[in-house]
């Protein structure tokens, strides 16, 4: 167990979600043959600890972030520049047959958690999280290379914690999978690049040469499509559901960005239009839609750093943010794809310092695919509609 605080009356039911007013943040990353963002739990306002368990052996780096001091979420607390607090080398000889311990919000499919498997080849790259502190273009541009070379499970791959390897079907399954449905995607623009990704994918031939080919090709548009549609929802209005059969929804990180304003949404805020979404949502499930939240994306450390002073999308903030969707969804009966988990450990592999493609965004596709894939009863075919994406 790694342990970041030894006090009497640490308690392991406080995580970073809701970390305490004045509470100092804390982010913990291990590297080697797995690869874990591992759950930061609080004790006290300035100490806190982490716990995991291994099961491939082999040398691994614990690298010890301390972002915040005092953090609140009242106020646009500045991240620390000086924030590695450690930096640790270790072997494990023998990989343990426990998993790594992790707290799944209710609503969230079991298969939403696991760890990434990285080739040994590329260990180092990965090393120390890519913050972009003193070397911008460098950092971003030698992350960028990565994630464009890391495109088959023997370099990364995501592996589930409760069930098998996520495997990408063949050509007859999707077919079959998706025959008389109308898959929809709601949300921003991290929605976009998914339904994108989901499309090139279904439509596309799958993981081969016109896969990555057509997925290149989607920055900043919407591909076309006649199973799946995309819909733009940036603060939680509902969307027509009417011609779907299945829709992930999410209103993506505008609350938390500059677009909210002058500040991000309280939680309250954010409490009340998600309440209201969750209670119309629960509506579509009620008439036979199958109806999925998918949680918000985080936002790479490096990016974040670039706009401390007009944009909120920390950590903290988004986790907050996620629990309150996540409890809201749970308590409407909805299940929640979590996305969070599988990209937070890798973020920095974003093409653009936001969005993800390449081999993140291909595992992310596989999970809303299994999805919708686990009840391929035939249904009535929807009426063709039109992806909205004013």
């Amino acid at each position: 167990m790694f342990v970041m605080c030894s006090k009497r009356g640490c308690r392991p039911d406080a995580g970073a979600a809701e970390a305490l007013p004045g509470q100092d943040v804390f982010r913990v990353r291990l590297t080697g043959p797995e690869i874990h963002l591992l759950d930061v739990l609080y004790c006290d306002l300035h100490t806190a600890y982490a716990q995991y368990a291994l099961a491939e052996p082999g040398g691994y780096h614990a690298e010890v972030l301390h972002l915040y001091e005092n953090f609140t979420y009242a106020a646009h607390t500045p991240m620390q520049r000086d924030y590695l607090l450690g930096a640790h080398a270790f072997e494990v000889t023998a990989g343990e047959s426990v998993r790594l311990a992790h707290h799944a919000a209710g609503g969230v499919p079991p298969c939403s958690r696991g760890r990434w498997v990285l080739g040994e080849e590329y260990r180092d790259e990965l090393r120390m999280t890519c913050t972009m502190s003193h070397d911008t273009y460098a950092c971003g541009e030698a992350v960028a290379q990565l994630s464009k070379r890391v495109a088959d499970a023997s370099r990364l791959a995501w592996r589930p914690y409760d069930c098998p390897p996520l495997e990408e079907p063949a050509p007859e399954e999707v077919e079959r999978c998706l025959r008389k449905r109308h898959v929809c995607f709601f949300g921003d623009s991290h929605m976009r690049h998914i339904y994108n990704s989901f499309v090139a994918m279904t439509e596309g031939g799958g993981r081969g040469d016109d896969f990555w080919r057509r997925e290149r090709k989607t920055d900043g548009m919407v591909m076309d499509a006649s199973r799946s549609s995309y819909f733009r929802n940036t603060w939680g209005d509902p969307g027509d559901m009417s011609a779907c059969t299945d829709s992930f929804v999410n209103f993506g990180q505008w609350p938390a960005s500059y677009e909210a304003g002058n500040r991000s949404w309280t939680a309250q805020q954010y409490a009340s239009k998600v309440g209201m979404l969750a209670e119309a949502l629960a509506a579509a499930k009620s008439e036979g839609k199958r109806v999925y939240w998918v949680t918000t994306n985080p936002f790479p450390l490096h990016a974040h750093l670039h706009v401390l002073n007009t944009d909120w999308r920390s950590d903290p903030e988004l986790l907050l943010f996620n629990a309150i969707a996540n409890r809201a969804m749970a308590t409407a009966g909805l299940d929640t794809v979590d996305v969070w988990h599988m990209a937070a450990p890798v973020a920095e592999l974003s093409y653009d310092k936001s969005h993800f493609k390449g081999t993140l965004g291909y595992y992310i596709v596989l999970q809303f695919l299994s999805t919708v894939c686990r009840d391929a009863a035939p249904v009535a075919a929807p009426p063709m509609i039109a992806s909205s994406h004013r």
